[in-house]
């Protein structure tokens, strides 16, 4: 049975990849595609017209003043929630989910019955808590990869300049064709300023992990993985550090040299560092690694070659 259903939901986020890889689709969501993550909380589904993706170009005028239909339903399309309305956004609770590790979400325009264009979120459990302060919880649902959670903070706080800050930093960070998942960014709001800002880049990530492997060989069955949340000063230097659990705060201390940093702002920086499991289980890697190199280095790939629908 179990084997049965883990094929069956292959094929429905195949199928979902489909609707929004579709070279002509002419809706494209933001901050989603095929499958986008997001945890306990309410949410932001929006969309956009398609003008170039995949070799599309559809007139945005003609997406003007139309109502679309939203449903949201279960895996096994049982229906959540139905509405119409008139704008490029949807707000619902993640708790409309509760239960069901998938839910779709179809987007159809009400006068266009025969083209459905649909999203799956992965609900995964609550990682985060959301804290008292707005803004540091949009930076977790930022730097964790659940940019639905994070969309609805924005759109919360009605700032437009934030949102084309957010949504250009995310697609420069996963141009189009990007195959992997999207579980992390490289950006975090200021709280003062409310501009969006860049994290330092980091050198030495590779010789870093050797070592963090070689360091917690012994204990890798014990955990998942580890968080470094860091303050880097304006001159590169590692100022102040937190490690999540504890637990590895005395690894990381013996590691931390082998890796140098590179600020691009006059003031103090904030870092996360994620670690995780690698694909095949057998060691750890940095999961946001691509978040923490320079965009102009040899490292950071720009284009992705189109491999068909990407979930």
């Amino acid at each position: 049975m179990a084997i049965r259903l883990s094929i069956l939901c292959s094929a429905m986020l195949l199928w979902c990849g489909l609707a929004a890889g579709f070279p002509c689709s002419k809706y494209v969501f933001e901050f989603g595609g095929g499958t986008a993550f997001a945890t306990q909380g309410d949410l932001t589904v929006a969309w956009k017209i398609n003008t170039g993706l995949n070799g599309c170009s559809i007139d945005s005028t003609s997406a003007v003043d139309k109502e679309f239909i939203v449903r949201i339903r279960t895996f096994y399309n049982d229906l959540l929630l139905v509405d119409t309305i008139q704008q490029d956004h949807y707000q619902f609770p993640s708790s409309l989910g509760t239960g069901h590790g998938l839910i779709l979400f179809d987007l159809q325009e009400v006068d266009d019955l025969n083209s459905v264009y649909t999203m799956g979120i992965r609900l995964l459990d609550n990682q985060v808590m959301q804290s008292a302060n707005k803004i540091d919880s949009l930076n977790h649902y930022l730097w964790d990869g659940y940019f639905l959670n994070a969309a609805h903070i924005i759109y919360e706080l009605d700032d437009t300049k934030l949102l084309k800050q957010v949504t250009n930093a995310y697609h420069e960070l996963f141009p189009e064709n990007y195959p992997d998942k999207k579980d992390f960014f490289n950006c975090y709001v200021d709280s003062v300023s409310m501009d969006l800002k860049r994290m330092p880049f980091v050198d030495g990530m590779d010789s870093f992990i050797k070592e963090i492997n070689r360091l917690i060989k012994a204990e890798f069955t014990k955990s998942q993985g580890f968080k470094i949340e860091a303050k880097i000063s304006k001159d590169g230097e590692l100022k102040t550090y937190e490690v999540y659990p504890s637990d590895y705060r005395d690894e990381f201390e013996q590691a931390k040299d082998l890796l140098s940093f590179t600020s691009n702002d006059s003031k103090d920086q904030l870092l996360l560092i994620s670690i995780g499991r690698s694909k095949n289980g057998r060691k750890y890697e940095i999961v946001n690694s691509r978040a923490l190199l320079d965009p102009n280095s040899k490292k950071f790939e720009k284009r992705f070659r189109y491999r068909g629908a990407v979930n």
